[in-house]
């Protein structure tokens, strides 16, 4: 019995509230078994889930409790969040609590705000600031400008900072209203003013681990570097089927090859090959609980720090040309209208024939007379066909509704001092496309595998948008004319991004539809994936890179093994390996755009007074944003535009002079200087050049 879910729907079910002996009677828990309940009891009070007063529990939502998050502005004010509410609330002042930015926290309502009735959980065990002096005592100052507070750090905690030291501070004490934060600092990342400061500064404050524990380096090290013939047990040999990878230029990890060939009776048989990773990790072990930590590879320029060991992620596991590979491979029968006919999922071995790069396969399929037709003559035709059943996939998606956004990526290559030398859009080729399709329907066809066999896996889910994003989101679209139903569906969305498609508003309509989607995320239950427009999905193409597809690995073997005990066991864990999934998620993304964000700041510090073309990508009340061809973003004030004395129009997102009347929208064409870059900061000024 999971006693927390028991005492939860037991005292959900109550009319009034119970004591703990009460509660113990319901669900027959003997007495001398009580210390246990109590202590389950007072998690759950803990967690907010339950309100306990007087002696005795009751549910935190028939309490007139709610249970959400602190969301602070840069301003000072703090409101709080729940998915059961529509409407934010004002968090009324507290003699009792201080809250911090993104803390849990469960609160009343009163009147049109509410009040903190008890901090279930900070969000900050520790902080990344700079440290700074007033008079005799030392403080740090976050760089998170939505934690408005200073925190004091002793002498004796104050380790070998000096002033003006990026640090990372552990919170000793939290605030009250009589008292200030207390820390102690526990590393010295280097002067706040250098870059490479700043992008660790990055790196630790998202908790992105640049070393691998000595004991799991010694458990990968220690894994053959070849397989072996009782790895071959029970395997589909593919050692002779033409097998390609397809990655870019440098590219380490190649986790999933493909191939593809035509049935007697005319449909395609897509085969979908992923590195065995779970024959090597095994539940548990150290190399596991590592993989399980990390959750994801983290990618920014110039280093990943990799989920798995080198070992593993660019040797064993890595499906390099010419060698023997452990996979898991998954065929689909594929009629001419897109639809799998059938599929098989089994354990296999192949021996990739070659490892080409997206640009490469690109150039082989729109060059007719390219020099690299003759290296690769002998999978050409296969090529084609991919090429052509990749468009039949495509087609097959958008017919169903499927979103597809088109944002540009930066390519950014540094130097040996790690000084990005080159900015630029990375290409995207008709080979990218390619992958992602038979990617994508691979996963889909995984998913529904585990869904009708009733297997436990993380899928991913993307609910579909808020109803208050979504009617914020349908007033600025019609500003501009376009109109979405009042329940849209993704086909709706999709049909908008065509209508867009070219226009001067195209950027900023594609940016605010994106921040109008939910999020997605990793859970135990299918729900659907709302932006591609599919019933059941899941992660299974990237273990080497990516824990769900791990784990959905390790239970697929469990399932061909028929071993039911560890299915079993594994069952209940999803959630916690969903939660921890999803935030690391979460964290690598946002540390590989802060990062990418300094990188570019860097780039163009060198370009301080030259002058570029640009695009205007948004329009706000204190200036413009416009974006280079090189992916670079920078701000132009609206008090630095000498021209004439503009006014912001807010309907329209544009500025008009009051003399002149120049007017500066979205999607102009404008001549900018740079005028600075604040490199630490990831930030970019320009200068609007008069034509």
């Amino acid at each position: 019995m999971n006693l927390k879910k028991a005492i939860i729907e037991t005292i959900k079910t109550s009319s009034s509230p119970v004591t703990l002996l009460q509660l113990a009677k319901k669900l027959k828990i003997e007495r001398n078994q009580t210390t246990m309940l109590r202590a389950a009891a007072a998690e759950l009070v803990k967690a907010g889930e339950l309100a306990y007063d007087r002696g005795k529990y009751s549910s935190a939502q028939k309490a007139g409790l709610l249970q959400g998050t602190v969301c602070a502005t840069i301003f000072g004010s703090d409101f709080f969040m729940s998915e059961s509410l529509k409407e934010d609330l004002k968090i009324l002042c507290s003699a009792d609590f201080c809250p911090m930015h993104n803390d849990i926290v469960l609160v009343r309502k009163k009147g049109r705000g509410c009040e903190i009735v008890k901090i279930v959980k900070r969000a900050y065990t520790t902080v990344i600031g700079t440290l700074f002096h007033e008079g005799t005592q030392y403080y740090v100052l976050p760089d998170e400008k939505k934690l408005h507070l200073q925190i004091l750090i002793p002498k004796a905690d104050r380790s070998k900072a000096a002033v003006g030291d990026k640090v990372v501070v552990s919170i000793v004490s939290y605030p009250t209203k009589k008292a200030a934060a207390i820390g102690r600092i526990t590393e010295v990342l280097g002067p706040a003013e250098d870059d490479e400061t700043a992008v660790l500064s990055v790196l630790r404050t998202y908790n992105i681990p640049e070393e691998f524990d000595p004991k799991v380096l010694l458990s990968a090290n220690a894994l053959p570097k070849e397989i072996t013939d009782a790895d071959l047990a029970d395997r589909l040999d593919l050692r002779t089927l033409s097998c390609i990878t397809i990655d870019g230029d440098d590219a380490k990890d190649l986790d999933d090859a493909v191939s593809l060939e035509l049935t007697a009776n005319g449909h395609y048989l897509l085969g979908v090959h992923i590195a065995d990773v779970s024959h090597y990790v095994k539940a548990d072990s150290l190399l596991d609980k590592s993989a399980a930590e990390r959750a994801t590879s983290v990618y920014i320029p110039g280093t990943v720090f990799p989920m798995l060991p080198k070992a593993l992620s660019n040797g064993i596991c890595s499906l390099n040309p010419q060698e023997d590979r452990l996979t898991l491979s998954c065929f689909m029968v594929i009629a001419k209208s897109g639809n799998v006919l059938e599929y098989s999922i089994q354990p296999s071995v192949i021996r990739s024939k070659y490892r080409m790069t997206y640009h490469d396969a690109t150039e082989l399929l729109e060059k007719k007379n390219s020099p690299l037709a003759q290296t690769y003559a002998d999978i050409l035709p296969m090529l084609l066909l991919m090429r052509k059943l990749a468009a039949i996939l495509k087609k097959s998606r958008s017919r169903r509704g499927s979103i597809d956004f088109n944002f540009p990526e930066a390519k950014i290559e540094l130097d040996a001092n790690h000084f990005p030398v080159s900015l630029q859009k990375y290409p995207i080729g008709v080979s990218n496309g390619i992958i992602e399709e038979f990617m994508l329907k691979a996963n889909e066809t995984v998913a529904d595998y585990m869904l009708k066999n009733g297997l436990p896996c993380l899928y991913r889910v993307h609910a579909a948008p808020e109803e208050k994003k979504l009617t914020v989101f349908q007033e600025l679209i019609g500003m501009f004319g376009y109109r979405l139903p009042k329940n849209p569906k993704p086909a709706d969305f999709s049909l908008l991004l065509k209508q867009i498609q070219n226009t001067k508003e195209e950027p900023l309509l594609q940016k605010l539809m994106l921040r109008t989607m939910s999020k997605a995320k990793y859970k135990p239950v299918c729900e659907g994936h709302f932006g591609l427009a599919a019933e059941k999905y899941l992660h299974f193409t990237s273990p080497i890179r990516r824990y769900p597809d791990l784990l959905v690995h390790r239970v697929l073997h469990w399932s061909f093994a028929r071993n039911s005990k560890a299915i079993e066991k594994y069952a209940d864990r999803m959630n916690t390996f969903a939660e921890t999934c999803t935030q690391q998620e979460i964290n690598a993304a946002m540390c590989e755009r802060d990062v990418e964000d300094i990188r570019k700041a860097q780039y163009m510090s060198r370009h301080i007074g030259e002058l570029f073309e640009g695009t205007i990508s948004g329009v706000t009340a204190y200036g413009l944003f416009v974006e280079l061809e090189n992916t670079a973003e920078g701000f132009i004030p609206v008090a630095s535009m000498k021209e004439d004395h503009f006014e912001y129009y807010e309907n329209t997102f544009c500025f008009i002079g009051v003399s002149t009347h120049k007017k500066y929208t979205l999607g102009d064409k404008v001549t900018i200087k740079v005028h600075a870059a604040h490199t630490a900061e990831g930030k970019i000024d320009f200068e609007l050049i008069i034509a």
